[in-house]
């Protein structure tokens, strides 16, 4: 932005003002009117490229973040096996995107158990 329009607006004459003005721009708070009176065409590629730069950025960041969480819980806990435990049913799935629910809203939909259920259900385990 320093290229094009610093000769042209105090906004763009310096370095640290084009970044916080590209900054401003990704925000939605930029003058396009006074860009494209300067010069159309470059705004037009202006405005896109560095759309489309940050929205790349932050999906890459995204990315590499959930591909490095990824990586870290596998190599701490193991590749999830195809064992009984690792299989979820579709009532497994509904406690878990519901779990922030009243326990007697789940306990209703027969979501959750009774805590009584879930001691019962550990002393059977226990032997007891």
């Amino acid at each position: 932005g320093m290229g094009i329009y610093g000769p042209y607006t105090e906004t763009y004459h310096t370095f640290q003002g084009s970044l916080i003005a590209g900054l401003g721009l990704i925000v939605g708070q930029a003058d396009l009117n006074t860009m494209m009176r300067y010069d159309p065409f470059w705004t037009v590629i202006y405005v896109f490229s560095l759309t489309l730069l940050i929205i790349f950025l932050v999906i890459s960041s995204f990315s590499a973040i959930f591909i490095d969480t990824f990586e870290y819980t596998v190599y701490k806990e193991g590749y999830p096996g195809e064992d009984e435990e690792s299989i979820w049913t579709i009532k497994d799935a509904f406690a878990w995107m519901l779990d922030s629910l009243p326990n007697k809203w789940l306990i209703s939909l027969d979501i959750k158990k009774k805590a009584s259920d879930d001691q019962n259900d550990q002393s059977e385990i226990n032997g007891g």
